[in-house]
């Protein structure tokens, strides 16, 4: 269980030209003709990091019905084997279940927000969390596993450093009751000098231990194998929004959404297919 608006031009894109939004308040510009090809980073290793639910894969009603398509398999892995281009996948789903639904090779895994990760060399990485927070996480579960079991449309996942409350197929008024309930739970913990952070996605109201999140990992994978790479950052939900923030200034970060809203992303791309698309394009050095 718990252990402790406008199209950008097709100039050469550098690390100077997205110094552009100072803060969240501030919507993306469309991404899709901004880069023809490999070569509009020359000189520049590039490291790609991708959220999974939203970025890769469409959303869907439950979490285990999510898997990639031999395809788009393919082309990360393509893209992963291509010289100069590192690849990573940065999700808040368990590191174990991330790479069981992607199962491409030769890719960096980070699953539960960067508290865990796993290289191309196969080597597991964990970072253990405070006993208050894996007593708290746990209670919580026990407090509310067996009422969500009863209830339709509710799944309570655990992610061992996280407890995620899914209510995407739940009622409006049902999702809103476990919600508020979910939400008091945790903030009568945090009152009490417990460190769990409350996480907002869609259709999802995650607790999670505080402490680590996408940016870190982030900026942890980059230091460590690609100090000098261009980083260039595709998500979709509010939990990316870390990762936007600390790469304004020195990365490429683009929110996945059909309708941009105010983000630290510099530039948006409407789907999953647009995503691929851009992928394909820097498989190719031409």
């Amino acid at each position: 269980m718990f252990a402790a608006a406008g199209s950008v031009g097709s100039d050469v894109l550098t690390k100077n030209t997205f110094q552009t939004f100072e803060s969240a308040n501030r919507l993306p510009v469309p991404f899709s003709k901004s880069i023809n090809s490999r070569a509009n980073f020359p000189g520049h290793p590039v490291f790609v990091f991708l959220d999974f639910d939203g970025t890769l894969v469409e959303i869907a009603s439950r979490p285990s019905n999510v898997y990639l398509s031999r395809e788009r398999k393919q082309s990360l892995e393509a893209l992963a084997n291509t010289a100069g281009v590192y690849v990573a996948i940065v999700s808040g789903r368990v590191l174990d279940d991330l790479r069981h639904r992607i199962a491409a090779a030769n890719l960096f895994y980070v699953g539960s927000h960067g508290w865990e990760w796993m290289g191309p060399d196969g080597c597991v990485h964990r970072c253990g969390i405070d006993r208050r927070v894996a007593e708290a996480l746990q209670n919580l579960y026990d407090q509310f596993s067996h009422r969500t079991a009863q209830m339709s449309g509710i799944i309570l996942e655990d992610k061992n450093v996280a407890l995620a409350l899914h209510y995407r197929m739940a009622s409006e008024q049902s999702a809103a009751n476990v919600r508020s309930e979910f939400l008091t739970a945790i903030r009568e913990y945090q009152e009490r000098g417990v460190a769990l952070e409350v996480l907002y996605g869609k259709g999802v109201t995650e607790a999670k231990a505080a402490g680590r999140n996408k940016a870190d990992a982030v900026a942890h994978l980059l230091s460590r194998y690609a100090p000098g790479a261009l980083p260039i950052y595709f998500g979709d939900d509010q939990t990316d929004e870390s990762a936007f923030r600390r790469l304004h200034g020195s990365g490429i970060t683009v929110l996945v959404a059909e309708t941009p809203r105010p983000t630290f992303a510099s530039f948006y791309l409407k789907n999953p297919d647009e995503v691929y698309k851009v992928l394909r394009l820097l498989i190719h050095k031409e």
